[in-house]
């Protein structure tokens, strides 16, 4: 099974830039969804290596651009009417009306809501697009790094290659810094009043 896999990810990486564009692609259309794109993103690391985190933040950030920008225009009153019936999605918004793109940023690293939903969620706040994008882009950076990281030593595993001490390092480091970057995205939200 391994070996198959293994097969199927060399002529997925032969594509080249064609094969970087479709998982560029992959990542816009996941971004307008509730596709689990942590797992793709550890895919791409595990057929691209290094070249599929500016593929995956290229795709991520136009996804997330047009979800936001539908949500403050053409969905915008139906997706106000699903947040005024969830009591987290009015917790949120309320955190980034008080602080603007430090919470972007933060839930780009561990998110609250599924991250295509939380797209749509920020363009019912007062943010404006620009710090919105750019938190997005720092925001997402770690975590995309992070697990096409962990897809690479997926596919060194299961080649019987073996991880530099710096590959392994760097993973442990950034699971360390999303767990604590979920605290601190759980403590702001609790500390808002209901």
């Amino acid at each position: 099974m391994s070996e198959r896999l293994l097969a199927l990810a060399q002529a997925w990486a032969e594509l080249g830039l064609v094969g970087l564009c479709a998982l560029a692609l992959v990542f816009a259309l996941g971004t307008l969804t509730v596709m689990p794109r942590f797992t793709f993103y550890s895919i791409g690391g595990a057929v691209f290596g290094p070249a599929a985190v500016p593929a995956a933040m290229i795709g991520s950030l136009i996804g997330a651009a047009a979800a936001f920008l539908l949500a403050r225009t053409w969905l915008h009153e139906a997706f106000q009417r699903q947040a005024d019936k969830r009591p987290k999605w009015r917790r949120l918004c309320a955190a980034i009306d008080a602080e603007g793109w430090r919470i972007v940023a933060l839930t780009r690293v561990v998110s609250p809501l599924p991250g295509g939903m939380i797209n749509y969620v920020f363009g019912l706040t007062r943010i404006a697009f620009v710090p919105y994008i750019v938190a997005t882009a720092g925001g997402l950076l770690p975590p995309i790094a992070t697990f096409a990281g962990l897809g690479m030593l997926g596919r060194i595993a299961l080649s019987d290659s073996q991880p530099s001490p710096t590959e392994a390092a760097i993973s442990a480091a950034s699971i360390i810094v999303m767990g604590i970057t979920a605290l601190l995205i759980v403590r702001r939200m609790r500390a808002l009043p209901h």
